[in-house]
């Protein structure tokens, strides 16, 4: 006797949207990256760092910086709850994400500064003003 159960057309409706489908139909429309991307960009007097995260507060985001390594790490717990006459509804989502930046020696670590606007962290590192070489004439002893 023949199995018809892998005939089904459902077996084949699963496979196609667990392998041609997008990501976020899976596992939901509010899916988010584990790690934001980010642009760097050198200026004359400063390096500034671009971090794409919507949907997050200024207060979510803890900056830290131990020697030249600069840290970015989010966790934010958010519940939703619905009560619908008897029956409440509570669903937990979890967002949290680290990054890490090696800044360059060339950095004034004592002037870092942030600002979140529009779903962009922006993060701008002064550079150290160059020593000025002096000139000198060296005794040979």
């Amino acid at each position: 006797m023949r199995n018809t159960f892998f005939n089904q057309p459902v077996i084949g409706t699963i496979f196609d949207q667990i392998f041609n489908g997008p990501i976020s139909e899976m596992v939901g429309a509010d899916f988010y990256s584990a790690r934001p991307l980010a642009n760097i960009i050198e200026e004359d007097e400063n390096y500034k760092l671009e971090l794409a995260a919507p949907g997050l507060d200024k207060s979510d985001f803890v900056l830290t910086l131990e020697k030249n390594n600069l840290t970015i790490s989010v966790e934010k717990v958010k519940e939703n709850t619905e009560t619908q006459g008897k029956v409440t509804k509570k669903e937990f989502s979890y967002d949290s994400f680290k990054r890490n930046f090696f800044l360059p020696e060339n950095v004034n670590t004592d002037a870092i500064s942030a600002t979140y606007q529009n779903g962009i962290l922006s993060v701008t590192i002064a550079k150290k003003s160059p020593t000025p070489v002096l000139q000198k004439t060296i005794e040979i002893k």
